[in-house]
């Protein structure tokens, strides 16, 4: 009986460590997790990693998941415009679990949730496509619609997402839109009449900024003009008088010299000058003459 007691104490061992590796699991901080008590969720984890407790099988199991970023791309699909004019459009989102429970009761595997969400997008995509002219994907103003359109199909996926399998829409975009070849004709047409219409808007705005520039400098240079006439007045009218003020003085205190300077002055008028005058022998003009000649 002794040699069997090491026997149950090992058996015992190892049905205690088979229990306890039952009991304990780890989330990993990439995953999200939901513990099952014979088949109903009792507990979930999400954005709670690190070492957990549950009670061993078959009482509870453990369910986990992938909680990172996933990338769902669609392939090409044809959609109709308001028109009816068929384009074909490229869309991705980006989703990541933010119910776990939802998602183990609803779909529990990748592949049927993206199967599920592709259908959604597609329908959503299609739908506000239809609502859409063409002529506003082909415009200027594309990019704005584009944004607006994809924000609707994104609030619409993202709310079934979210309540039907427990799905978060983190982004939705629309990656290319392509023309069938009887819509391309139209589209390089409405192009070129757009670019026509920028080029003869940006040539008005150009002339009329040119015109309010030239205006400017015109009304720039008359004032600098103006300033410079009314400076070169005041100037002249500061030389004049003091010219006035010099002659004047000049008078006062040598009245011969300045008769005998201006005498000369008029001597230099009358002797360069191709025409003939006449002039008396007994003038004050002549006398600085006759009496240079006496002496």
């Amino acid at each position: 009986m002794k040699s069997r007691i090491p026997i149950y104490i090992g058996a015992l061992v190892v049905i205690f460590v088979v229990i306890l590796s039952q009991c304990i699991y780890i989330v990993d901080v990439k995953e999200c997790a939901v513990v099952t008590f014979f088949g109903k969720p009792v507990r979930t984890y999400l954005d709670d990693p690190g070492l957990k407790f549950k009670w061993p099988f078959p009482f509870e199991r453990i369910t986990k998941f992938d909680q990172r970023l996933q990338i769902l791309e669609i392939p090409p699909q044809e959609c109709h415009t308001l028109e009816k004019k068929n384009i074909m459009t490229q869309a991705f989102l980006v989703w990541r679990i933010s119910d776990p429970q939802i998602f183990l009761q609803t779909m529990n595997t990748q592949e049927g949730l993206e199967t599920r969400l592709s259908f959604a997008m597609v329908s959503e995509l299609a739908a506000e496509l239809g609502k859409t002219p063409f002529a506003s994907l082909i415009s200027d103003a594309t990019e704005v619609k584009l944004s607006q359109l994809t924000e609707k199909v994104m609030k619409n996926v993202q709310t079934l997402a979210q309540a039907e399998y427990g799905v978060e829409i983190v982004n939705l975009q629309v990656s290319r839109i392509n023309y069938h070849e009887q819509n391309r004709p139209s589209v390089f047409d409405r192009m070129r009449e757009e670019r026509r219409q920028i080029a003869t808007r940006h040539r008005s705005e150009g002339e009329s900024e040119a015109m309010k520039i030239r205006a400017g400098t015109d009304r720039e240079r008359a004032n600098i003009l103006a300033e410079a006439e009314s400076t070169a007045a005041r100037i002249r009218g500061e030389g004049e008088a003091e010219a006035a003020r010099i002659y004047a003085e000049a008078i006062t205190n040598n009245p011969e010299f300045y008769r005998f300077y201006r005498s000369l002055q008029m001597y230099e008028t009358i002797l360069t000058s191709e025409d003939s005058a006449v002039i008396p022998g007994d003038s004050d003009l002549m006398r600085f003459l006759w009496e240079g000649s006496d002496e």
